[in-house]
């Protein structure tokens, strides 16, 4: 971005709030017996380069103890993927269209499954450096991820450890994996706790959004100051000093700041982690709105 527009930009990782971690999943229970059935879930929206038609396509050759959940807001994309899955005489037992849930419960819902499934494509710049909610919402859920090769999401699931990641294009690789996922327990609880233990040491909103407070801190600072420090970095600033607003922030730009805030945070955060009421706390404290 900074290359292609000539100015500086800095990105914040989607992620749930340290509130959304579930705890730990008993697996005493689970499906520890070899044959049992071993879900994989995809919960988001229906549509294409997210690689949804190629987990069906790909989905006869695997084990037939891997089921394919497919989660999310009915649309005509969702319609085109249950005629190819009814094509393929998949659908309903290998493969199931489940009905979308709140997004409340997002991360609830995924912890019945067994395997978070990430199959975005690299079509486009905006798939191959994704960074989709349902990562850490997996990874809140305690759940094991099987994703596609895009940039972020390859570099998380690695240094985590939280599971693997095929190329979307190596169909045979896709296959092995899935059944490696459904054949070896101990693998599959393995990449379960370390997923759960990323989210928990650093892969939530609040170790996430540091940085992009301590920018934000920089900018109302140095508001009518940015062509000398766009979005410098600024070890420890003051949080909104009363007296740097009242000498360089005006009521209409600390309106736009803050709008642009909220705009720019993750939907799921925007009424679950208190930010809205800070934002407002700070609109009234200096504002009087």
């Amino acid at each position: 971005m900074t290359r292609l527009y000539g100015v500086p930009f800095f990105c914040t990782p989607n992620a749930e709030p340290i509130a959304a971690r579930l705890p730990a999943r008993d697996t005493s229970k689970n499906t520890g017996k070899a044959g049992s059935k071993c879900r994989f879930l995809f919960q988001g929206g229906f549509a294409p380069a997210r690689g949804i038609d190629i987990l069906i396509k790909a989905w006869p050759r695997t084990d037939s103890a891997a089921v394919l959940v497919l989660r999310g807001p009915d649309n005509e994309y969702r319609h085109d993927m249950i005629r190819l899955a009814k094509s393929l005489g998949i659908h309903g037992t290998r493969v199931i269209f489940a009905p979308a849930v709140d997004e409340s419960q997002l991360v609830a819902a995924a912890a019945e499954f067994d395997v978070g499934l990430i199959p975005y494509t690299t079509t486009g710049l905006n798939y191959a450096n994704c960074c989709p909610n349902k990562l850490s919402q997996y990874m809140a859920a305690g759940l094991p991820i099987l994703a596609f090769r895009t940039t972020f999401v390859e570099q998380v699931v690695r240094e985590s450890g939280a599971g693997t990641v095929v190329d979307s294009s190596d169909k045979e690789g896709l296959v092995r994996e899935v059944n490696r996922f459904v054949g070896d327990l101990d693998y599959r609880t393995r990449c379960r706790e370390r997923s759960a233990a990323f989210f928990v040491e650093g892969f939530h909103w609040e170790v996430l959004s540091r940085p992009f407070f301590a920018r934000l801190r920089a900018l109302v600072r140095n508001t009518g100051l940015r062509h000398a420090q766009p979005f410098g970095f600024v070890q420890k600033p003051a949080l909104f000093e009363s007296t740097l607003l009242k000498a360089n922030v005006t009521r209409a730009s600390l309106i736009s700041i803050l709008r642009t805030v909220w705009r720019m945070l993750p939907a799921g955060l925007r009424y679950r982690s208190g930010i809205g009421s800070r934002l407002r706390r700070v609109a009234a404290r200096f504002l009087g709105v």
